[in-house]
């Protein structure tokens, strides 16, 4: 099982937060001992924004028994479709499967 989510780090909030949370709460026992990744992608460059969002999604994890984070990926700085592609970001998430 695998939980994604690709959010702005400018909109995300309490609001996106709590409907995770109750999305998963009916199962939140299959995710016990489960692996996670975290894609977090936005226009902004700015570090502090992404690591905000990061900061959601642990504390999210901190809820769950024995999650393991696997890796985190920042795709900052991009604006057009398919501009991913030139990044570093891209092959990286290919890497990490």
């Amino acid at each position: 099982m695998s939980l994604a989510a690709n959010l702005t780090a400018s909109s995300f909030g309490v609001g996106q937060m709590k409907t995770l949370i109750d999305r998963t709460l009916p199962r939140w026992r299959d995710f016990d001992n489960k692996e996670f990744y975290f894609i977090i992608s936005s226009a902004e460059d700015d570090p502090r924004i992404q690591m905000r969002t990061l900061e959601c999604f642990r504390g999210f994890l901190d809820c769950l028994n024995s999650p393991i984070e696997k890796g985190v990926i920042f795709a900052t700085g991009i604006y057009e479709k398919g501009e991913v592609r030139a990044k570093p970001c891209f092959s990286d998430a290919y890497r990490m499967g």
